[in-house]
């Protein structure tokens, strides 16, 4: 049997958060007919290739490498602050500097609630951790000629950029003298 593609389309609401009688719920599907029951439940998105990309410059910011194992340890205070206003409907009305106390606090005693939506922010991290880790583990196993390419390929892009920059403007400057003689 075959699947179609549209199928396949990453799926923007990952899940619902709230609370419902003391407890705390975690819904995964029916997001629309939640949304009508329940009012203001916590949005989770599955991350785009933006925030995929910041998920991953948190961790291999915070990547530590110690002979084999590799272990990448963010802050509760990067997760909230970075990680919270891009892949939630959380919004932040507090200032990391200005209001690093108060951060604080919530930090070390949270509630159940912002607990569970840091558990869903902790396991998309772990997936992204895991995808990475992965790509990692493919390029070590590549030729050494293909893991050059890979790794060498943004500072091709670069040099690349550079010469059209460097013949842009070499262009320019000749324009600029043919006008200054066309002048004379």
């Amino acid at each position: 049997m075959s699947i179609n593609l549209s199928e396949l389309k990453r799926e923007n609401m990952r899940c619902l958060i709230y609370e419902e009688n003391g407890s705390i719920k975690t819904v995964y599907e029916n997001f629309e007919k939640v949304k009508q029951m329940v009012e203001n439940p916590i949005e989770i998105y599955n991350p785009n290739m933006k925030q995929k990309e910041l998920i991953l410059n948190l961790l291999t910011n915070n990547l530590n490498v110690k002979d084999t194992s590799i272990d990448a340890s963010i802050s509760d205070e990067d997760v909230l602050l970075t990680l919270f206003s891009e892949i939630t409907n959380i919004y932040l009305d507090l200032n990391k500097e200005r209001d690093k106390e108060l951060i604080s606090e919530i930090l070390k005693d949270p509630s159940p609630v912002l607990m569970k939506i840091k558990l869903e922010i902790e396991k998309i991290i772990y997936q992204e951790f895991l995808n990475w880790y992965e790509n990692v583990k493919m390029l070590s196993n590549s030729p050494v000629e293909i893991q050059e390419i890979i790794v060498n390929g943004d500072e091709r892009e670069k040099e690349a950029e550079l010469e059209e920059e460097n013949t842009i403007e070499e262009l320019e400057r000749k324009l600029e003298e043919l006008k200054l003689n066309r002048n004379r």
